[in-house]
């Protein structure tokens, strides 16, 4: 089974309706089982790269970069891999800012897929193997992490993340 990092996009006034962890942890499991919806992204196995090319560091990194995929505070239950984590709508904000501040050549720059291999990035072993194409998927997967940051910011949206 692959670790995948799921966001999901809500707004502040449905958030405050979800009454405890359980509650949040159904409305997570409810949303990201409804396909094509344009309030949730699945970023496939990207995240840790991802955050990698963001922070330089495999889980940790400074704010605002080590927000859109590992940050949050815990809210919700644990699920497969973590417990559902929350940005509140102004930290979505600031991430929507900062992701759409850095472009994909800055991403590029900072690709060194011995580094991602040293680190122990997920998927472990394939960074070297797929060299240029690693980064091409991670790239594709930026894409949609700053346009969906950028769509939840414009929405007023507070954002639940989790690893499953």
């Amino acid at each position: 089974m692959s670790i995948t990092a799921v966001l999901v996009a809500i707004a502040p006034t449905e958030l405050a309706k979800l009454s405890d962890l359980h509650a949040i942890g159904r409305f997570f499991l409810n949303q990201m089982a409804q396909e094509d919806s344009p309030r949730v992204l699945d970023l496939d196995k990207s995240w840790q790269g991802l955050h990698y090319l963001l922070t330089g560091s495999a889980y940790e990194g400074e704010a605002p970069y080590s927000l859109p995929i590992l940050g949050g505070a815990e809210v919700g239950p644990e699920l497969a891999y973590d417990a559902v984590r929350c940005l509140v709508a102004e930290e979505v904000q600031t991430v929507a800012e900062a992701l759409a501040a850095l472009d994909v050549a800055t991403l590029q720059a900072r690709y060194d897929p011995a580094a991602l291999e040293a680190a122990e990035i997920y998927p472990p072993g394939i960074w070297l193997r797929e060299g240029a194409q690693g980064f091409a998927y991670l790239a594709e997967y930026y894409g949609r992490l700053q346009a969906f940051y950028q769509q939840s910011a414009q929405r007023g949206d507070a954002m639940l993340l989790a690893l499953v």
